[in-house]
């Protein structure tokens, strides 16, 4: 008897070789339902399905369902919406496909196919991540709380959280999650969609609280871009005095000793190291890279 599959395989690219070895997890069929049995995901993770680029996007779906084909059908829905099977109430969540399922209601379509899988939330939890990934981009905001909910409500680790988002590697997760390092002030930036280089959340955690009320005066009533903005409002740091006598590496240490905690942070993120540890360990890690690259420049 065949087992399950093992989601460290298929998530680290054996999704093929899984698929030969093992049985899918859950059995799908394809039904006509009716737009008034499904219902939106409540774990949606895009959060601007209401903004002008969202129903931008819907609009343009709904005119190419509307398209009549040769034979005088419409075009349609061409890929099932995922669904779950139905609930209480007779009605399916959508796994994936809401903005499909909201384009069909706009174009006045009565049923749409579907696809009712049986697997279990976990399951259905990786369907609409990995689904989204390949649509239309999330936003940075949107991204690091689809990212938070997988590792908090699903229990992914690490890899499995790199390789279901398309990320690069730790380094990108880091930076990602930095969104929660700031303050509810500072995060409504990211929120608005000001901030879509998650570069920018380290330099925004530089900013004092007292000028952000600033910064939003420049970007929301003056429309200024934010990196410049932000450039402008950060403090202006000093640079390092050359000391008599001291080689490459003695300066290179001197400089960690002087860096602000979010600044270290930022420089371990860049050299693919831990940004979570204390301080202490921190700078250790920073030392130990350091050296380890005056002895290949040796």
């Amino acid at each position: 008897m065949r087992g399950k599959p093992d989601l460290n395989q298929f998530l680290s690219g054996g999704a093929a070789a899984a698929a030969e070895e093992f049985e899918p997890r859950s059995a799908a069929q394809i039904v006509a339902l009716s737009l008034d049995q499904l219902r939106p995901n409540d774990q949606q993770d895009r959060d601007d399905l209401e903004g002008e680029d969202a129903r931008e996007h819907i609009r343009s779906l709904a005119e190419s369902m509307k398209l009549k084909l040769p034979n005088g059908e419409l075009y349609g829905v061409r890929r099932p919406i995922e669904v779950r099977s139905a609930d209480a109430d007779g009605l399916h969540e959508i796994i994936a496909g809401e903005n499909r399922w909201r384009a069909a209601k706009l174009a006045g379509l009565e049923t749409v196919p579907c696809i009712i899988k049986d697997g279990d939330a976990f399951e259905n939890r990786l369907d609409h991540v990995t689904d989204n990934a390949l649509r239309r981009n999330l936003s940075l905001w949107e991204q690091a709380n689809s990212i938070r909910r997988d590792q908090d409500e699903y229990g992914l680790n690490t890899q499995q959280v790199i390789i279901a988002h398309g990320l690069r590697n730790k380094s990108q997760l880091s930076k990602l999650m930095a969104v929660f390092k700031l303050s509810e002030e500072a995060q409504a930036f990211v929120r608005k969609g000001y901030v879509q280089d998650p570069n920018l959340v380290y330099e925004l955690r530089k900013l004092p609280e007292e000028q952000l009320a600033k910064l939003g005066k420049r970007v929301i009533d003056k429309g200024e871009a934010f990196p410049t903005a932000l450039k402008a409002l950060l403090p202006k740091e000093g640079r390092i005095k050359t000391v008599a006598g001291e080689g490459a590496q003695q300066r290179a240490e001197r400089v960690i000793l002087t860096l602000s905690p979010q600044a270290a942070r930022a420089l371990a993120s860049l050299l693919n190291l831990p940004t979570d540890d204390d301080l202490a360990s921190l700078a250790k890690q920073l030392q130990a890279s350091i050296n380890a690259w005056a002895e290949v420049e040796a």
